[in-house]
């Protein structure tokens, strides 16, 4: 199963904040596109798919993929 972006930022230890500036856009753009409620302009969406295309790239070249095991 493909994990949802906030996975994914999840997994790379990002906060809402941290990502959007990582991504360009604002935390509130960033927290709609997450909870899937309001599609972002075409520019953010761009900018928001590239950046968790690159962010999962990342966690899988790491061998942070799957999230940690339960303690």
């Amino acid at each position: 199963m493909t994990p949802s972006p906030k996975e994914i930022r999840l997994r790379a230890g990002l906060s809402i904040e941290r990502a959007a500036v990582a991504a360009g856009v604002t935390s509130p753009t960033l927290r709609l596109f997450e909870a899937n409620v309001a599609a972002p302009s075409p520019t953010s969406r761009t900018k928001l798919e590239s950046f968790y295309r690159q962010l999962a790239s990342q966690l899988t070249a790491n061998g942070a993929a799957e999230p940690p095991a339960a303690a």
